[in-house]
């Protein structure tokens, strides 16, 4: 029999419109288990850095018998400038002068930057959780011209309560937050429980240490996430994630993460912001008494969280409040079921 030598194999159009379809129903099927996988992955580094926050925690307690301070005031050093050293971070920390404020532009002897300088460039990526992929840098910049300091993503727990004891502008003037409450905020129940790290105390002086924690550190909250916010100026300012600065080294426990509650800072620095704001809203200008910033993140359904003991813990967003609000105080000697 004679082959006719016109005749070639192929694909009718029908079969290749059939094939394209069957490999767009397998990508349909496979992009949300690989996007799930890398978001896995992702908290998974998340859950590491925190990790390492902690354990520079116990590094830090060891040598000076305390732990560091949450903020030592409004613009001096906080707990992210102060274990440096123990997140294989000394030559940064060797550059900081501690005497001077974050954001102080003056070279003094012996330095071969401002704190300013040190700062404003750098990037940590055991501050960093992977999964917020916003933009990180700030407008505000003391040296008036350039780029801003980067934000980053983890802060110290203060307690179970918003920061008490603010002036009109809502900057802190008094930074403890075991004691009583003057005035509670809006729609926010105010407990007097302080948490792991005081406010406003002076290195190596004043501050907590392991056996104060009387509720016990491995229920005790000790870090947080935090999504980072824009201080971009124009009305869009977000200090959320500023975390050599204060007011932005800390998140508060009287809201649940990612409560729909606005977080509420100072008047000039936290008054709008480009993120989501169903998400991460934020509030109205403290009138005088309080400052509260809840934790919040981009994974899906809660925050990471560290505890005192170095444990790390994923929290729900449907977490109990008054159990939340009982891992953030470190003496209120309430019941906790993690």
């Amino acid at each position: 029999m004679n082959k006719d030598k016109n005749f070639h194999w192929g694909f009718t159009l029908v079969e290749l419109l059939v094939v394209i379809a069957i490999i767009g129903i397998l990508i349909a099927l496979l992009l949300p288990a690989v996007q799930a996988a890398r978001e896995a992955a992702r908290r998974m580094q998340c859950s590491d850095h925190l990790k390492n926050i902690a354990l520079a925690t116990h590094n830090y307690h060891d040598v000076y018998k305390t732990l560091p301070p949450g903020g030592k005031g409004d613009t001096a050093a906080t707990w992210a400038v102060l274990l440096l050293p123990y997140i294989e971070q000394q030559p940064l920390y060797s550059r900081f002068n501690i005497r001077r404020n974050y954001n102080d532009n003056t070279v003094d002897s012996g330095f071969e930057v401002s704190n300013v300088g040190a700062l404003i460039d750098v990037k940590i990526s055991v501050y960093t959780c992977p999964t917020d992929g916003t933009s990180t840098r700030s407008s505000y910049n003391p040296r008036g011209s350039g780029e801003g300091y980067y934000h980053h993503n983890y802060l110290c727990c203060s307690g179970d309560a918003a920061i008490p004891n603010c002036d009109s502008s809502g900057m802190l003037t008094t930074w403890f937050t075991n004691i009583p409450f003057t005035a509670a905020p809006a729609n926010v129940q105010v407990f007097a429980h302080g948490g792991m790290y005081c406010m406003g105390c002076k290195v190596g002086t004043e501050c907590y240490k392991m056996t104060e924690i009387t509720d016990g550190t491995s229920n005790t909250l000790a870090f947080g996430e935090c999504a980072r916010g824009d201080w971009s100026g124009g009305g869009t300012n977000d200090l959320r994630g500023l975390i050599w600065w204060g007011n932005g080294a800390f998140f508060t426990g009287n809201l649940a993460p990612n409560s729909k509650l606005g977080d509420r800072g100072h008047a000039s620095f936290m008054t709008d912001t480009k993120l989501n704001k169903d998400r991460f809203p934020i509030g109205p200008a403290p009138v005088g008494h309080e400052l509260h910033v809840a934790s919040r993140s981009y994974h899906t359904g809660g925050v990471q969280t560290a505890f005192g003991d170095g444990s790390v813990s994923f929290q729900s967003d449907t977490v109990n409040l008054d159990v939340w609000r009982a891992m953030c105080s470190s003496r209120g000697a309430e019941n906790v079921s993690k």
